[in-house]
């Protein structure tokens, strides 16, 4: 049977958002990945579950959201699945492939994941050194490296913080500050962010050429068909982006390309979530479905059926030491709604964005003044947020206008909240659950205690401590 398979690329960039050429961004230098796109298929209301990096890739992964595999923040701070659940790379190896890693995995536990090749050197493939010619090389060399199909996990570095104007002579000719055309997701002005922004640009035209050099270098190593899947583990880290459940957070790009599998130049708009990539592969690879799993193929959608689909999508955070805030998002088409299980506790996420700050995103007080006023109240909405936020996708999809408690529209805001309860109910999410949110959050302090001694300053790279919060909510323990 394996004769008859193809191979798989899957790519999984880090921290941005659908900000191609294909996407209309005026700043984008982005040609092969716009290319990859009208050759195949892309899907542009795409979301992660979690907007955040382990969360995202583990999803992508096991096709599970985070609070069925456990994976629900980071594993620098030692979350991690509940258990060795089935996965891409797994499932695929069963099946005669042969499978290979470049980059970070950042999901635990890293058994669970029996990759035959890790290529991961941190002066080459890392947050300081993005070297996309060697990458292509390593890739060429795996993909040349055996008979079998093979399953290409690629995870590049950029775009995530620092954001390199350019590492390895790439891009040839960066841009500059003055070149940038601020963008709706951050138009605030001023010298540095503009220079964030193109260092931001700069790294995306970086992973355009990264993905051309590595699929091309695999291309010529193998006379097997080649699928290639692209999407990033989670939105931009600007202002209410990364860790946050607004859309700068969770909507991110997925385009597939599989030519004379699927069709080739469709844009679709369907609402699909990075729970979905397991199921459209195995299928598009002619391999048994996984059971009980949330997602849905893709593959009606790529080969432009128009078929009965999801009519919402969800988002979560549930927290981490330093940020201990449990949320849902639901959104349709056109409505978002935001829950906020705890809101007399400030969001501590929010000083990701907002002054002062401890991390590089987080703007001055001199940017926060000159925000526009509507933007001041949703940066200060973001850290105190209400119980519930809603909002209007269509007329702000800035999601700068709380709607939530409006006459007009309490039959929308009660719809969402009522189905994303039957949701949680259906997949045994119970993060609602007063019971459950006390005792996580008892568990949550004890734990910061420990990864912040000093109570300020970066927490420690691990806990001496347990993290058990899986015997409170992993689905597969009984309440």
């Amino acid at each position: 049977m394996s004769n008859n398979l193809p191979n798989v690329i899957l790519i999984c960039s880090e921290d941005h958002g659908p900000h191609f050429g294909c996407h209309g961004d005026p700043n984008a230098r982005t040609p092969f990945l716009d290319q990859l796109a009208a050759a195949g298929v892309r899907f542009d209301s795409h979301h992660t579950t979690c907007a955040i990096c382990s969360p995202g890739r583990a999803s992508l992964l096991t096709g599970l959201y985070p609070h069925q595999n456990g994976q629900i923040n980071l594993a620098t701070h030692q979350y991690g699945m509940y258990r060795p659940f089935a996965n891409l790379v797994s499932i695929l190896k069963e099946h005669g492939y042969r499978t290979g890693r470049i980059g970070k995995l950042h999901v635990l536990p890293e058994e669970a994941f029996p990759f035959d090749f890790v290529w991961r050197d941190p002066e080459r493939i890392s947050f300081q050194h993005r070297d996309v010619f060697k990458t292509a090389e390593v890739a060429g060399d795996f993909a040349a490296n055996g008979s079998e199909p093979f399953l290409l996990y690629a995870c590049f570095a950029d775009a995530h913080l620092p954001e390199l104007h350019q590492s390895y002579g790439v891009p040839e000719n960066p841009l500059s500050g003055d070149d940038i055309q601020l963008p709706d997701f951050c138009p605030i002005d001023a010298p540095h962010i503009r220079d964030r922004l193109a260092g931001y640009y700069n790294c995306l035209e970086r992973l355009d050429k990264g993905v051309e050099l590595l699929v091309e270098a695999v291309r010529k190593q193998t006379g097997r068909e080649t699928i290639v899947i692209f999407t990033t583990d989670h939105g931009q880290q600007f202002i209410r982006g990364k860790v946050t459940c607004y859309e700068g957070g969770l909507r991110v790009p997925l385009i597939l390309n599989a030519p004379g599998r699927i069709s080739a130049g469709l844009v679709r708009k369907e609402l699909t979530s990075h729970v979905d990539i397991l199921p459209t592969l195995l299928e598009m690879l002619g391999l048994p479905a996984q059971d009980n799993r949330p997602g849905r193929s893709l593959m009606p959608l790529a080969n432009g059926r128009d078929v009965p689909w999801r009519e919402h999508v969800v988002g979560q955070w549930t927290g981490w030491p330093g940020s201990w805030f449990p949320q849902r998002s639901i959104r349709d088409k056109r409505y978002k709604l935001i829950i906020n299980y705890m809101p007399e506790r400030d969001e501590a996420g929010a000083r990701y964005y907002l002054p002062p700050g401890l991390w590089e995103t987080s703007l001055t007080e001199a940017d926060f003044a000159a925000a526009p006023e509507d933007l001041k109240q949703a940066l200060q909405r973001a850290a105190q947020p209400p119980r519930e936020e809603l909002y209007d996708l269509h007329e702000d999809p800035q999601e700068i206008f709380n709607l939530a408690g409006e006459e007009a529209l309490q039959s929308i805001q009660n719809h969402l909240r009522d189905t994303l309860a039957q949701w949680q109910t259906e997949l045994d999410d119970r993060i609602a659950d007063p019971e459950v949110l006390a005792a996580l959050a008892e568990m949550h302090e004890h734990i910061e205690r420990d990864f912040y001694p000093e109570g300020v300053g970066p927490p420690r790279k691990e806990s001496t401590i347990p993290w058990d919060y899986g015997r409170w909510i992993d689905p597969g323990v009984p309440v």
